[in-house]
């Protein structure tokens, strides 16, 4: 039975590897995994460094396949090529792009809170993980801040979960005792 911190690592690879994937696809080109013949795989195997190529490659597949099969990707279905993004990846994708930090911090903060159900729990979770991801600070059990404008992050992590009603968007000009924020956005102390 795997303990949490290997659980912990194995859904970060797997996360990690899907995100390269997506963005390998949305660039226009085709993505080489699957072009990789299973024989060349069983090559790569005789050798330490082959093998261990050879497993990332197999990990790469079985990502890539999981993708196809979720309906972010589309491939042809006579030669299974041709990858491409399926509108929910080019969602996706979008979602994965961080907006870049402005210059200047505009002295607002983004806060967002929701109410999902306890039968909602797995989509609930995907939002905390996205959350954490994008570099929001959770504040409370379902309240997360931020410091920089993602609104339309947001909205589309909205549309994306079906969650629209479930979550509140704020805009505050100020939080009681902000030094802790302020410390870990690296944000001035003043």
């Amino acid at each position: 039975m795997d303990n949490l911190e290997t659980k912990s690592r194995r859904r970060t690879r797997w996360s990690v590897t899907r995100q390269a994937i997506l963005a390998t696809i949305a660039i226009p080109g085709m993505f080489a995994v699957v072009a990789i013949a299973p024989s060349v795989l069983s090559l790569l195997k005789t050798t330490v460094t082959g093998r261990k190529l050879s497993n990332k490659l197999f990990h790469a597949q079985s990502v890539f396949w999981q993708l196809v099969n979720e309906g972010y990707i589309e491939v042809d279905a006579k030669t299974k090529k041709n990858a491409r993004l399926s509108e929910k990846g080019r969602r996706q994708f979008e979602m994965l792009k961080v907006p870049k930090k402005p210059r200047w911090w505009d002295g607002k903060w983004r806060m967002l809170t929701f109410d999902i159900k306890e039968r909602r729990r797995a989509t609930r979770d995907k939002i905390r993980d996205t959350l954490r991801t994008f570099g929001f600070f959770r504040l409370q059990n379902s309240v997360w801040v931020y410091p920089y404008n993602c609104e339309e992050y947001i909205s589309m992590l909205k549309v994306d979960q079906k969650i629209g009603k479930d979550v509140l968007y704020v805009i505050a000009d100020q939080i009681e005792n902000n030094q802790d924020l302020k410390k870990y956005f690296d944000l001035p102390l003043r």
